[in-house]
């Protein structure tokens, strides 16, 4: 019995609650786990950006009304998903602004950083079986079913390696395949959970990789590697580093 109906249940012999119909009882749960499962927390990837906190809770509603999700990697899952589809809507505001200036063009790692972002958006959701009609089963093994379709669609996707949110610490980490089991290590490309690598960061501080050079590396846009110099700033593994290349580039200042 899921909690939606053991709840109804509940509430259907509460005094309260006796001159209701189903349908309002039904009405009163769902807003009730809508408000409670909603409480995904975003402030690891979005800091105190109101902004950002708001569209991702307004996304995180929308789709905890549509669907149910069943353990906690789905709903990891689904706060990636959240999270992507923020940083998209930000690229394409970036880039409905250029097309309003005629005199400026959408740059190429824009557009690949939009396309990447989007196909990682496609895979999660078909991981999740965003794709497929899915009804409301009591049948447990059509439950069953579906849960193991959407492992197939994952285990297709990560055939070398697993990346994955550690659920002690949270920070990404990445499982390299050995001959009998699983090697886990601290996953190269990401600090926490934001995308970088130090050794690419400290070559492009030093002048010997330009942005676009490291953006290609990361496949993302080369705005997103002056996000990084501003995050990592005062982050001890970078802040000498950064201050170094900012005292470099900083211009002079005209007093003529």
């Amino acid at each position: 019995m899921s909690q939606r109906e053991s709840l109804f249940g509940r509430y259907k012999r509460l005094k309260q609650y006796k001159d209701k119909t189903d349908k309002e009882i039904y009405a009163l749960i769902d807003e009730k786990l809508s408000a409670k499962e909603a409480e995904i927390d975003f402030s690891d990837v979005f800091g105190t950006d109101k902004n950002d906190l708001k569209k991702a809770n307004e996304l995180v509603r929308q789709y905890l009304s549509d669907r149910e999700f069943d353990n906690i990697a789905e709903r990891q899952n689904l706060k990636n998903i959240v999270w992507l589809e923020v940083e998209l809507s930000k690229n394409q505001e970036i880039i409905n602004k250029l097309h309003g200036d005629a005199d400026k063009y959408v740059p190429d790692e824009q557009l690949k950083s939009i396309i990447s972002i989007m196909k990682q958006v496609s895979d999660l959701k078909k991981e999740l079986g965003f794709y497929q009609k899915e009804k409301e089963e009591s049948d447990g093994y059509k439950i069953v079913e579906r849960m193991m379709e959407r492992a197939k669609v994952w285990r297709e996707k990560n055939q070398g390696s697993r990346t994955l949110i550690c659920p002690h610490c949270q920070k990404m980490t990445l499982l390299k395949i050995r001959t009998e089991d699983y090697d886990p290590q601290k996953h190269p490309f990401f600090e926490d959970r934001i995308l970088t690598n130090k050794a690419l960061m400290k070559l492009y501080c030093e002048n010997k990789l330009s942005k676009k050079e490291v953006a290609e590396v990361l496949e993302v846009s080369e705005f997103y590697v002056d996000w990084l110099i501003n995050k990592w700033k005062t982050h001890p593994d970078y802040e000498q580093m950064i201050s170094e290349f900012n005292s470099r580039t900083k211009k002079p200042k005209d007093n003529s």
